[in-house]
């Protein structure tokens, strides 16, 4: 349509004043209605199905956050690299993740596997946030799985990757295993009632222990009981 392009700005501040209010359906609403208006060929179109696939990823519209955030990587890659559709992807499947994200994690796995396609030979947070999420995945899958984090190099590669880069609140490394090549088996499947490891998701022995054994420096559990993020995220407590 002719002069459909004239609509694109309000529809873009439309879904930015949604952003900023948390209000992501409506936020998916305005983004879908700028690239619907918006020429196939706009160097815009890429970023905006990524900010999409996160918007309908809040929505709890989980199979067409799917769908827009694997559309977004494949764009991203063809106009910006295979690095940068690598980062898009991982800050995707994360934000899908059942441990700091809207808890598909179908999505977080399908989203993380493609990701690695794209890092290739990156060995860097983006790659261990990726990989992480695709250990979960082949895990879950197994029908020999024990139940519990296994002691395996992919594993240990992961936490020395994050622990290098110093990834975001250092999560990956905690939930993936001791990264001192001093005492390699310091975590244990010891799994609390809440399903995490002693400790709130970090090594199942006292954090001072760890500490002196390892070298690393381990977390406590959160307030309010056991959660994968330990003093990294405040659970609220029940009023009264």
């Amino acid at each position: 349509m002719s002069g459909a392009e004239r609509g694109v700005a309000p529809a873009l501040a439309a879904a930015g004043a949604a952003e900023a209010a948390y209000a992501h359906d409506d936020a998916a609403t305005f983004l879908r209605i700028a690239l619907d208006l918006m020429p196939a060929e706009d160097v815009r179109r890429p970023r905006l199905l990524a900010r999409l696939g996160l918007a309908l990823t809040w929505a709890l519209r989980f199979e067409e956050a799917v769908e827009a955030a694997r559309e977004a990587g494949d764009a991203i890659a063809r106009a910006e690299g295979d690095d940068a559709a690598a980062d898009y992807l991982a800050e995707a499947a994360q934000g899908m993740s059942g441990w700091v994200g809207a808890g598909y994690w179908r999505g977080a796995w399908a989203l993380a596997t493609q990701g690695l396609r794209y890092a290739a030979e990156r060995r860097d947070a983006t790659w261990a946030s990726l990989k992480s999420l695709d250990l979960l995945r082949a895990e879950a899958e197994d029908p020999d799985f024990p139940g519990h984090m296994l002691d395996t190099p992919e594993r240990r590669a992961v936490a020395r990757v994050s622990r290098a880069s110093r990834l975001k609140e250092r999560t990956t490394t905690y939930f993936h295993g001791c990264t001192s090549p001093r005492e390699p088996r310091c975590w244990r499947g010891r799994v609390t009632r809440t399903g995490f490891l002693r400790g709130g998701g970090f090594p199942c022995e006292p954090p001072a222990v760890h500490e002196a054994r390892c070298g690393d420096r381990a977390p406590g559990p959160a307030r309010g009981g056991d959660h994968p993020l330990g003093e990294h995220r405040q659970v609220p407590q029940r009023a009264g």
